[in-house]
Formats: structure tokens, sequence, C-alpha cells
């Protein structure tokens, strides 16, 4: 499923650079002007460190025991 996916770094850091591959080799790319290619370039930039993040996060969180989380620091709304 979906949700297993985003949790998986291994396919988010395939998948990314499978089409940041796609990005830069696509006919419309080639075919850009300069000062789109610029644009697309800090776009891609941009946007390589969002994914760059997000699988960092995602490893982090993944080294978290879900039975290493106190269960009785969690405050309940419902109570106030």
């Amino acid at each position: 499923t979906l949700s297993k996916m985003l949790w998986d770094s291994k396919i988010v850091k395939e998948e990314s650079s499978m089409m940041f591959g796609d990005m830069n080799h696509g006919e419309q790319f080639q075919s850009a002007t300069t000062a789109d290619k610029l644009f697309l370039d800090r776009y891609q930039a941009d946007l390589q460190s969002m994914v760059d993040s997000y699988i960092t996060s995602v490893d982090s969180l993944s080294s978290i025991r879900p039975s290493s989380i106190k269960t009785r620091r969690i405050i309940s709304p419902l109570k106030y």
C-alpha cells in the first residue's frame, strides 16, 4: 500500500531518483529555454532537499520502537 511505501525510505529514495532522472532527460527539459532551465534547476534542488529531509525524518522515526513510548505520558484531551 502507499502508506507503507511512504514509511520505507529505500523505496522513497529509488522512486525519487528515477523521477529526478526523468526530469533531467525529458524532451520538455531538453527543449526548454535557458530561463526555464534555471527555474527547473532551482525547483529540482528544492524538491531534492525536501525529499532528503523527508527520508532523514522517516529513518529517524523508524528507529523509535513503539514500546519505548510511555503510554502514561500521553495526555488525553478528553480530561479537560
